[in-house]
């Protein structure tokens, strides 16, 4: 079990606690259907990368309006692992309830807040039509945001610094577990390396979970960043 940070039992009168409003204020977001908050974590295209992120609905119910989806791989760049939450976030959200939503309201006004400048940059490019993707390694992934785009997707790209968010907080840290556990389980010899390898990491993403270091209580992504009321 990891420790995120100190929270209060009750966020929405902790001082402490920053409102999501006030993280979309910031990023000069006014109105959004979706918004995404992550990060991914990577070095060289020979090591192993991570990557989380939170979706938040501003149409879903208060208790089933989040998602945080997290992976890794064995292997793939830091820029890899910046995109890497965003189009799995989108493909799984679009599968389970944006496709519905977009024959309700098109187009979905994407948000998408991310620590690195690069891929903001790059999100932008991708995201306009007549403009080519961008010449990068990734080149074909940043092609599934342009279809996701062309979907009814209105994405718009922010950065943000490092840890500006407990939500970026959660992503930092969520990343940098499912990298460092596929290294660690990179270097222990095994007979069946790729069994053995798939099932220690299926093992980690199940058992994963955070508390509050002072209380002991489990964190909710809810309480990270609520919105208000």
């Amino acid at each position: 079990m990891g420790d995120l940070m100190s929270h209060d039992t009750h966020p929405e009168t902790s001082p402490a606690v920053e409102l999501l409003t006030q993280v979309l204020q910031r990023a000069h977001i006014q109105t959004w259907d979706v918004v995404l908050i992550g990060d991914g974590s990577g070095s060289t295209w020979e090591a192993p990368c991570g990557w989380a992120t939170t979706l938040i609905d501003a149409t879903a119910p208060p208790d089933d309006n989040r998602w945080v989806y997290f992976g890794a791989a064995s292997q793939g760049s830091v820029n890899l692992a910046e995109l890497m939450p965003y189009l799995m976030a989108l493909t799984c959200y679009h599968h389970a309830r944006g496709e519905a939503r977009l024959k309700v309201k098109c187009p979905l006004e994407v948000h998408i807040i991310t620590d690195s400048q690069v891929t903001a940059g790059h999100g932008q490019r991708a995201a306009n039509p007549i403009q080519d993707l961008p010449r990068v390694p990734q080149r074909a992934l940043w092609a599934g945001i342009r279809e996701f785009a062309r979907l009814g997707y209105n994405f718009h790209w922010h950065w943000a610094p490092r840890s500006t968010s407990s939500l970026n907080v959660l992503a930092d840290l969520v990343a940098a577990i499912g990298r460092r556990e596929l290294i660690r389980i990179g270097k222990q010899p095994t007979p069946h390396p790729l069994a053995a390898n798939a099932a220690a990491v299926m093992r980690a993403a199940q058992e994963l979970a955070f508390a509050d270091p002072e209380t002991g209580q489990l964190i909710d992504v809810r309480m990270l960043n609520p919105l208000p009321g």
